[in-house]
């Protein structure tokens, strides 16, 4: 894929389009390389019929090169620099771990960001909510394969535009949920999950993970109130959660996914 000319997604002016990446190009990094050099380093991408390796990543022509700047410098960047990086560098780990948890579960120690500095709350949110963003706009592929992601809904698709464009608050039925990796395992610190998710009882859920961190969005009048409570922009001294990457409802997921996605020959051979 190349650069193009076209309307940018966000902005809306005509302008030589980048090849913007649904998750950040350099986490593909942070994976590959932790392979040491040792075996296979394609990533093993798995939709509902096909799960194939490839080297490539899932891309497509959406921002101009002002709007991709605007995302690094209001989110990415920051991001990018706290979740785990493969060799033992996880800052926000390191972060959370040296501070006293508000409260303790046996799945999970909470925390207030508030009252820890170097957590960059609105750089959390904004990095999350660009992803989801941009997983909800029709125009992602991988190889020859073409990605329906998300479907936020044109009512929260043009809230999330307007608050990424800094013209709205962030949506007012939406809450956001942060949750860092407590795992020494390389194996779970270099998960990555693409968005997906969909209707739950009366609200809509959706998640992605990347190397470390994961973010789960609830959308809709009807989110309930203990969501609501852990949402980490407008919580009561913005909570964040030391707790698994991984829950029931993923391992289900997974589970789904795998029973009817198609494995491609060269992912045979490998298994």
């Amino acid at each position: 894929m190349s650069q193009r000319l076209g309307n940018c997604h966000l902005c809306g002016n005509n302008d030589l389009l980048q090849v913007s990446h649904l998750l950040p190009k350099a986490l593909y990094r942070f994976v590959r390389a932790s392979h040491g050099g040792k075996g296979n380093p394609d990533l093993v991408y798995s939709t509902k019929t096909n799960s194939w390796l490839s080297s490539r990543q899932v891309t497509a022509n959406l921002l101009c090169l002002i709007c991709e700047q605007l995302f690094n410098k209001n989110g990415e960047g920051w991001v990018l620099n706290q979740c785990y990086r493969g060799k033992g560098s996880f800052k926000l780990q390191d972060t959370l771990r040296n501070c006293p948890p508000l409260t303790q579960s046996p799945d999970s120690l909470t925390y207030t960001a508030a009252a820890i500095p170097s957590i960059n709350v609105t750089q959390l949110v904004y990095f999350a909510s660009s992803v989801f963003w941009r997983a909800s706009v029709p125009a992602w592929q991988i190889n020859d394969h073409e990605l329906k992601v998300i479907d936020l809904g044109p009512k929260y698709e043009k809230q999330f535009l307007e608050f990424l464009q800094g013209r709205e608050g962030f949506p007012s039925n939406a809450a956001l949920r942060v949750g860092v990796s407590p795992s020494q395992d390389p194996r779970e610190l270099l998960l990555m999950i693409y968005p997906y998710g969909g209707r739950r009882e009366g609200y809509h859920q959706y998640r992605f993970a990347i190397p470390g961190l994961r973010f789960d969005l609830f959308l809709g009048n009807a989110i309930p109130p203990a969501l609501r409570e852990r949402c980490i922009l407008r919580s009561t001294g913005n909570l964040i959660f030391l707790t698994s990457l991984i829950d029931e409802a993923n391992l289900r997921d997974m589970e789904s996914l795998i029973s009817t996605s198609k494995p491609s020959e060269r992912l045979k051979y490998l298994s």
